[in-house]
């Protein structure tokens, strides 16, 4: 008898948190909710940004982007924290990694309140080494 009821309630206890889960789920499931990570915050401040100057403008225009598509690209890219400098004063330079022109690439963004400015763009090979591949003024 004993082992009946812990069946019994334990089936209740079962049921009851999958009806919570589908509860939260059709209240908050399709909520677009802030970044919590490091990275994800990082690109979501330069998914609000603007570029700062024609420098970026040179760059963006060099991978045949315009600012929609760069802050498409953003979505799929990632952030390199041993290569970027998140506590550079004035401005932090983060290191994107991710395709550029159908190649891995690096590049160093410089994010400045609601501006960036892009830095440079490096060509990442397999030995690890990296390759300038534009050099805007």
């Amino acid at each position: 008898m004993n082992k009946s009821k812990f069946i019994r309630r334990l089936t209740f206890y079962i049921a009851g948190v999958g009806l919570g889960f589908i509860a939260v789920y059709l209240f908050f499931g399709k909520r677009a909710l802030p970044a919590v990570w490091p990275e994800g915050r990082v690109l979501e401040q330069l998914g609000r940004a603007q570029p700062a100057d024609s420098t970026t403008l040179c760059y963006l225009r060099h991978f045949g982007m315009d600012t929609a598509s760069f802050h498409n690209w953003l979505k799929d890219a990632d952030v390199n924290f041993n290569d970027s400098s998140p506590r550079e004063k004035p401005c932090p330079v983060y290191a994107i990694e991710g395709k550029v022109l159908m190649k891995n690439s690096r590049v160093l963004i410089q994010s400045c309140d609601s501006l960036y400015s892009i830095r440079g763009l490096q060509l990442l090979q397999k030995n690890g080494v990296t390759e300038e591949i534009v050099n805007c003024p």
